[in-house]
């Protein structure tokens, strides 16, 4: 219930009061105010009932890989990136340009196949949060504007290519269990291989 509506019934509540007898106006001012706690009360339920959530599922490559990895509730693969320590993200600046963090909105929910377990917040510098997975902060890739199913930004730099030299932060997908999947060659063409964990 927005604050314009809620001013309309005490509004509203105040006029009915106005047109009674006084003899009456003390007594159904009372019973009007209960009943006013009691519809603002209902507003403020309606309200707190429509919380929003943030979703993280398991999608599947396309191109006929079908491979199930970690997803945000729209489909879109989450990546984690391996300059990440201790549960904390290592990306600012320029980096979220490529590279945009998952923030959470509201409760975290774990959709099927997901380990409720492994879901996690971490706090950014500008005081959001951004969802983990087993410890991991997770990533959109941004650079090519991913559909559900797609995978560019597997093995790519912090400048969404794959010109990073061997030690610079890579970002690969999760798998299920919360590792990092690098046995699917995308867009970059990494040179690692191998699933880790």
């Amino acid at each position: 219930m927005s604050g314009r509506e809620r001013a309309g019934i005490r509004a509203g509540a105040a006029a009915a009061l106005t047109a009674l007898p006084k003899r009456y106006a003390r007594r159904a001012g009372a019973v009007g105010a209960v009943a006013l706690l009691a519809v603002l009360a209902t507003g403020v339920g309606v309200a707190v009932s429509k919380t929003s959530r943030t979703v993280v599922e398991i999608g599947h490559l396309g191109d006929g890989l079908n491979t199930s990895v970690i997803a945000s509730g729209s489909g879109r693969s989450l990546y984690m990136s391996t300059g990440d320590r201790n549960g904390r993200s290592s990306c600012y600046g320029k980096c979220t340009t490529v590279w945009q963090p998952y923030l959470a909105h509201g409760r975290l929910v774990a959709g099927k196949g997901v380990n409720a377990k492994r879901l996690g917040k971490t706090r950014r510098r500008n005081g959001t949060y951004q969802v983990t997975y087993n410890r991991h902060p997770l990533y959109l890739f941004v650079k090519q504007h991913e559909s559900p199913g797609a995978w560019d930004g597997q093995g790519c730099g912090i400048s969404g290519s794959g010109d990073s030299n061997h030690s610079d932060p890579h970002w690969w997908l999760l798998t299920p269990r919360g590792y990092a999947n690098k046995s699917e060659s995308g867009f970059c063409q990494s040179v690692y291989q191998g699933v880790s964990g």
